[in-house]
Order: structure tokens, then sequence, then C-alpha cells
């Protein structure tokens, strides 16, 4: 019982349970200490065995007991990580301070009546079959507070991932932020805003933001404003800390991103001109949502969008050189083009994955598969995220 203890609470409290108490810990010292995983692991392991050892000797259990005097062990162990944020920068946990007096009363009930069982005889071949009872029983009983153990802490995943994403971000470990729950369904708005962080701080947004799963709502922000998915609110640094990080080179990037993620395909066409050169080297997301743009508006639209923008950044150099040198030059202003409009794809290839993804969408029904399919072949491009 005694290895099977140790181990058990080892591995809980270091490899499943780490980010729980880095928070807990965080709260109560009000950001002046670091959790350590494995020491506080060790630690916290080693003083739960300790009691184990003084209750044992205290009610002298029989040894078909054993197993039961790790209940207060395993309680103490329950109480540590079942806690989650307040909202307020602080830490609320379980129904512990009630529950565990009453748990106790009743264990205290059990092991006495567990106590004055006789055991029988232990001689011969019948002390054999005994001893092997007593340790079924034990590892029965191990085995249930364990797995009560388990499901009592705190099993969000979301908030496991949101955690180690900050913890990692804190520390400008972006590649390790964006492995957490990567190969992981399930996010919120919160998880989403940090893996876009991430992504804007290594330009990675325009190519990689809809490998992840996203969830994000739609919002309205002042022009001053970051617009992330969710407001960031970190447990382990402040937002300001976050957003100071951020140079004026990823604030094109933020603002398709978010475009894309507010679904405002339309503006996002306009915006991408005047930041990009429109062609098939865009980042992946980008070309994705134009696909779209261009299956609504058609491939002359997007010629057109593309010849406006780089008039607007001629005129905007002319204008700049003739401040420089105190010239007049002359500006563009509404004229007309001279020359047809090319209707020819700019970006074939995507544009034949988009027809692909169509086919397959208004072809099958849900019945049929359909959503099962665009999944396996589409879901990580933006028009999964896009129609859903």
């Amino acid at each position: 019982m005694f290895v099977l203890f140790l181990f058990f609470s080892f591995a809980y409290l270091y490899f499943y349970q780490s980010d729980i108490l880095a928070m807990m810990q965080f709260a109560l010292a009000e950001g002046r200490t670091s959790y350590e995983p494995f020491v506080g692991a060790l630690i916290v392991t080693l003083i739960l065995q300790l009691l184990q050892v003084g209750v044992y000797y205290a009610l002298r259990p029989g040894r078909r007991s054993i197993a039961l005097s790790y209940l207060p062990s395993f309680l103490a162990l329950v109480a540590l990580t079942d806690v989650r944020p307040d909202g307020e920068g602080g830490v609320e946990g379980g129904p512990w301070l009630w529950l565990a007096p009453v748990i106790i009363i009743v264990w205290l009930i059990i092991m006495r009546v567990a106590h004055s069982i006789p055991m029988g005889d232990n001689n011969g071949r019948q002390g054999f079959v005994l001893c092997s009872r007593v340790t079924v029983i034990n590892l029965a009983v191990m085995a249930l507070l364990m797995t009560s153990t388990a499901l009592l802490g705190e099993g969000n995943d979301v908030l496991h991932y949101r955690l180690r994403a900050e913890r990692y971000i804190a520390d400008d470990q972006l590649d390790d932020a964006l492995a957490v729950g990567r190969r992981s369904l399930a996010t919120d708005e919160q998880l989403t805003a940090l893996r876009w962080y991430a992504l804007i701080r290594q330009g990675r947004a325009g190519e990689e933001m809809f490998h992840y799963p996203v969830k994000s709502r739609r919002q309205q922000l002042p022009n001053d404003s970051i617009p992330f998915p969710a407001p960031i609110t970190c447990f382990f640094t402040s937002s300001d800390s976050l957003y100071s990080r951020i140079d004026s080179t990823m604030y094109a990037d933020i603002e398709l991103t978010a475009m894309l993620l507010n679904r405002r395909v339309d503006d996002f066409a306009h915006a991408v001109a005047n930041h990009y050169v429109i062609s098939d080297s865009l980042p992946r997301h980008y070309r994705e949502a134009l696909a779209i743009w261009t299956a609504k508006y058609g491939d002359a639209a997007l010629h057109e969008l593309k010849a406006e923008a780089e008039q607007r950044k001629a005129d905007a150099a002319a204008a700049l050189e003739a401040q420089k040198t105190g010239k007049r030059v002359a500006i563009s202003r509404n004229k007309k083009r001279t020359v047809p409009v090319p209707t020819a794809p700019i970006d074939s290839l995507m544009q034949s994955e988009y027809a692909a993804y169509q086919a397959i969408r208004t072809s099958l029904t849900i019945s049929e598969g359909r959503d099962k399919e665009l999944v396996r072949r589409f879901g990580k491009t933006y028009w999964w995220y896009y129609d859903n």
C-alpha cells in the first residue's frame, strides 16, 4: 500500500494537477513565489504519507483496514486539487470545509467496526487464504480511493490547458504554449485568445489559426483596442504585460485575423489588399477567405480590388515623395481604368479546393456523413469555421 500510494500521489500531482497547484500557490502567495512541479509533488506526497503513518499509529487498524487508513490522505489530496479561479484573481475550492468532517466521522465509525470484527484462525492453509483475501480487500479499497480522487479533483481539461498555456506565454515559451492541448477539440474563448496571441507573436496566425479548435464571439471594439477573440484574463500575468509585447509589425495580422474570426469576409478582402499583395503566396487562411469572396464576386472583382490597392499604395508613395521634395505630384483620384480587367484566377489551386469543399457540402447530407467527411478533409481550414 505504501508504494502504491506514493506512486499514485506523485503521478497525480506532477503529471495531472501541477497547473492547479501552481494556480493555488500563485493566488495564496499573491504572485511572490512560483510553483515547481517536481518539488511540489514530492513534498505534498511525503506529507500525505506521513499523515497516513500518524493515522495508522493513532488508530492501530487491523490488516484489513490498512488501505482505509489512507482515506485522510486521499481526502486532503482531493481538497488540494478541487480548486478553480474565482474570477477575481483568487481561487475557490469545493465544499470540503463542511463535507470533510462528515466523511471523517463516517470513516472513524467504519474503522471501529472493521477493527472489532475478528480475523479468524491464521494457521495453515486457512491463514494463507485469509492473507490473500486481506490483500484483495486492501487493493480494492485503494483502487476505490484512487478512482474517487481522480474523479473529484479538478478535471476540466480546458482549464488545465489554459493555465499551462498561460504559464508558458508568461515565460515567452510560445511554441510550448501552442503545443498544449493541440490534439484536443476542447476549447473556450480564453484558450482561443491565448493561442491567437501566441500565433500573432510568431507571425503564424494567418497560416495556422484554424488548425486549432476555435471559439470566438462577435464583438465590436474601439479602434485603439487589440481585438482578440475575448479579453485575455490571465491568472499568472497581467493582460497589459501581454499587450506590451506586441509591436506595430503585428497589427496587420491582428486586424485581418480578427475579421476572419468575426466572419467579415467582405471587410477582410478590402483590408488584406492594403497590407499584402494579393497573390497565391498569401498565408493559407487569407487565401481561403479570398476564395470565399471570389466565389461570391468573381475573379474580375478580385483583380479590380488588387489594382485599386496597388494604385492607393502608389498614390501614398507619391504623396510622401512630394512631402519630402516639396514638388507637386499628380495623384490619381477615381481614375477610370483604360485597360481590360483580367479575369484569370489569381489563386486557381485554392479556388479548386474551395470548389471541392462546396461540392461535398452541397451533395451530401448530415445523415450521409457530410460533416464527418468535411472535418476529415477540411477541418483545419477557414471554410469549416466560417460555415459552422
